[in-house]
């Protein structure tokens, strides 16, 4: 199967193929595909490995908003090139596109149209979980940049013991941690490069080490552009984002499940990914419970 895709990434070294890694079901091809008749050869590229072929079909007609796209993507500015006329040079390179382009209209084949930010999402043929999952993830979508910044909590009496999961406090080094990381939150987080307040969110765990890692942030207030009242880094608590649920095995040191659970810690050596504590979860169990937490992140715009 490794060696099928090797064979079509290959085949076209101009594009790009991102694969969701052996585990996963998931492969993005990257590439224009602007005609029928490419269309047509690369879902036969692909019959061979039994893979539904789902092609997304991205549409822009606001100019403003294609310039925008075209200064935020940070392409390499050609030599000799200022960056209006970078911004030129590109607008060229899509009018060419656009010239020779063929809209996807092809009944046999599923695709998903997605048109000026997602103000309009048409369906066509898409069936099953995974298509219906990836189309749920598109209509969160928008262009804007924003970082997310993630923290581990402070040290909590279970690390100090080597304990794992269990909801305990913080140590005197996890305080200090949170009294550093607020102070870093004000300097790092609230404020753009140029130090004008940028509205930020809070998202912790439902675990109390995560919450009293976070409660020295200051939710002071600031007045978006819009004129609305905006608290900054105002705290919510996702149960979506607790550790991974150790089961019978909670509150234990790894050499006690070695000691009382000799079967289990084996399994567990033996397919970390895979492998569910007893009465527990799995990271594939974690997985599909923070998927949640990948559509709010895509549709948040803070």
């Amino acid at each position: 199967h490794g060696t099928k895709r090797r064979k079509l990434m290959a085949s076209d070294s101009n594009e790009n193929c991102y694969i969701s890694g052996e585990f996963g079901a998931v492969a993005i091809y990257d590439a224009s595909n602007s005609t029928k008749e490419r269309r047509r050869w690369l879902v036969e590229r692909l019959r061979e490995l039994g893979a539904k072929v789902i092609f997304l079909e991205v549409i822009c007609d606001d100019e403003e908003r294609v310039a925008e796209n075209i200064r935020s993507s940070k392409r390499p500015v050609s030599e000799g090139m200022s960056n209006d006329q970078a911004l030129e040079d590109i607008k060229k390179r899509v009018a060419n596109y656009a010239a020779v382009y063929e809209m996807m209209s092809e009944k046999e084949l599923s695709w998903i149209k997605y048109v000026d930010d997602g103000r309009e999402i048409s369906l066509h043929n898409i069936r099953g979980f995974l298509a219906s999952k990836i189309a749920q993830f598109l209509s969160n979508m928008h262009v804007l940049q924003r970082p997310f910044f993630f923290s581990r909590h402070g040290q909590s009496q279970y690390n100090r013991l080597g304990k794992i999961g269990g909801d305990s406090g913080l140590t005197e080094h996890g305080n200090e941690y949170a009294t550093a990381l607020a102070k870093w939150v004000d300097e790092k987080v609230k404020v753009e490069e140029d130090g004008k307040p940028r509205p930020a969110r809070l998202w912790t765990s439902s675990l109390q080490r995560t919450i009293l890692t976070a409660r020295h942030i200051c939710h002071d207030k600031i007045v978006l552009a819009n004129g609305v009242e905006w608290v900054q880094m105002r705290p919510k608590m996702f149960r979506n984002l607790d550790e991974i649920y150790a089961g019978l095995c909670d509150g234990m040191t790894y050499e006690e499940i070695k000691e009382q659970y000799p079967e289990e810690a084996a399994a567990r050596k033996a397919d970390k990914f895979e492998y569910r504590y007893p009465r527990g979860e799995s990271y594939a169990d974690l997985i599909s419970r923070l998927e949640p937490m990948a559509h709010e992140m895509e549709r948040t715009e803070e």
